[in-house]
């Protein structure tokens, strides 16, 4: 194939076998003919985009509809990466002096013990993280038991049942805000176990979940507090004082938008704008609109929930007053 390149070296009297193949299928069917017995290599280097990094890698496509570039482009920019290399003083890793100071002074001897420590891995068979064959897909993924235990395991129930009732058979992306709403409901935030779930189930690679997750303020891959306070800073809310309030609720819980508290009670976050307007200024607790609010008022609603929390601790069937979230 044109997309296999296969080399003979001889190394101190040794044949070594060597080939390289340019994509992904290419590298199928080289791996196909080595599993036949109908090649055999000491070496095999795969390159995940066709011509290796002069194709791709982020470069620059040479126009609109070069793609793939032209075998003329990619021998000049071949050209170019080849002379830069010839015109470095340092061409070599081990010659590098500020590698050479480094084993010098802390790795000590080349392949020593250190070095072998700190420079060697070895690999595992991992879980997929990508797009499944329908096959796996419906095979249960394994979770840690610190991540899922017996009193938590009706939130995979749930999430999965949320899965099936959003999943779109012909475009599964598609369903990914409306399952990823479904999980932090059911979670309080979106962890990488949860979005790695959602992923196998749904069918997509997990890099395209965690874009999504990332991609709209209102999900969080933090853990948030129990009450998730957002201070509007809107227009109508930022006129009529909403910064005093964000700073007198910062003081008082002693964090930052976008932090939470020590105890784990309160998250603190900013809303561009919640369309209360009418109740500016204005903020959010667990999605539960509180108008016109004080710096005194947001403070004294805090107060109140903590009281609260400690009863709802002792078991008291005490509910938060509404007096100051319904303050008009």
């Amino acid at each position: 194939m044109e997309r296999i390149r296969e080399a003979v070296i001889d190394f101190g009297g040794q044949e070594l076998r060597v080939a390289v193949a340019h994509g992904l299928g290419a590298a199928h069917h080289l791996m196909m003919a080595i599993a036949a017995g109908a090649m055999h290599y000491h070496y095999v280097e795969v390159m995940g985009c066709p011509g290796g990094c002069i194709g791709g890698g982020g470069q620059p496509y040479a126009g609109a509809n070069s793609i793939p570039l032209d075998k003329e482009t990619l021998a000049k920019r071949a050209a170019v990466l080849y002379n830069l290399d010839r015109e470095r003083e340092i061409r070599l890793a081990h010659e590098n002096p500020s590698v050479k100071r480094i084993y010098a002074e802390f790795v000590g001897e080349p392949m020593g013990e250190k070095a072998h420590t700190l420079f060697h891995t070895d690999f595992h068979a991992a879980e997929p993280r990508g797009i499944l064959p329908p096959v796996l897909k419906a095979a249960p993924i394994q979770v840690e038991p610190a991540v899922c235990t017996q009193h938590c395991c009706d939130k995979w129930d749930r999430l999965t049942a949320a899965i099936n009732t959003n999943l779109h058979a012909e475009h599964p992306e598609s369903s990914l805000i409306p399952v990823l709403h479904a999980a932090q409901d059911i979670f309080g935030y979106l962890p990488q176990y949860v979005l790695d779930f959602v992923a196998y189930r749904v069918g997509v690679p997990a890099a395209t979940v965690y874009g999504v997750a990332t991609f709209y303020h209102h999900f969080s891959l933090t853990a948030l507090g129990e009450y998730r306070i957002s201070v509007c800073v809107g227009t109508a809310c930022y006129i009529n004082g909403s910064a005093r309030i964000l700073t007198a609720l910062e003081q008082e819980l002693g964090i930052k938008a976008g932090e939470t508290s020590a105890d784990g009670l309160f998250s603190l976050a900013i809303a561009h704008c919640i369309g209360a307007c009418s109740l500016a200024p204005a903020m959010l607790m667990n999605g539960e609109v509180v108008g016109k609010t004080t710096p005194e008022t947001a403070v004294a609603y805090i107060n109140e929930l903590r009281i609260t929390h400690e009863r709802l601790k002792s078991k008291c069937d005490v509910r938060p007053s509404r007096q100051i979230m319904h303050h008009v």
